[in-house]
């Protein structure tokens, strides 16, 4: 596996999103976590992975933030409504949407955090519950060729293509 050096923060750490982040967290990702349900984040605290106390927290101590929520209208409130993700980010950072949502969705997100000098892909998976423990997921990306590239590293962690 490619060495990053990035931090990634992971938001939204039920059945789809809970398995992955414990997927990068075994494979050795700097890795913090954040979810609305404190009890969803004990697991990870347990294995010594990094839990925030809210998303601010979280977005401050990473660059790269993946998101899987289970619904567009989620995502939008999630990342660009106040106190969502855009109102902490700064220039630079990396949004991945893992989160299965229409294409305006990912476009609206997409230039709201252009706004703000945040790039975004969008990288959502399939698969069934052994590909997102062992990293050979299904991920269909799209988004600039360059953040793509930016976020190589990590979609090759937990997607098929990438083993």
């Amino acid at each position: 596996m490619e060495k990053f050096d990035k931090k990634i923060g992971y938001v939204g750490i039920g059945n789809m999103g809970g398995a992955i982040a414990q997927y990068l967290a075994r494979v050795e990702f700097d890795l913090t976590v954040y979810d609305v349900r404190p009890e969803a984040m004990e697991p990870f605290a347990a294995n010594g992975t990094k839990t925030a106390g809210s998303l601010k927290e979280l977005v401050d101590a990473v660059d790269y933030i993946m998101i899987c929520v289970e619904d567009d209208y989620k995502l939008i409130k999630l990342v660009t409504e106040a106190d969502g993700i855009l109102t902490y980010a700064r220039k630079g950072q990396v949004i991945i949407i893992q989160s299965t949502c229409k294409i305006s969705t990912a476009r609206q997100i997409e230039k709201a955090a252009a706004a703000k000098g945040v790039l975004v892909i969008d990288a959502p998976v399939s698969g069934n519950f052994e590909d997102r423990n062992n990293g050979t997921l299904g991920v269909y990306v799209g988004g600039a060729k360059e953040t793509v590239e930016l976020c190589r590293p990590i979609i090759n962690a937990i997607g098929a293509e990438g083993k």
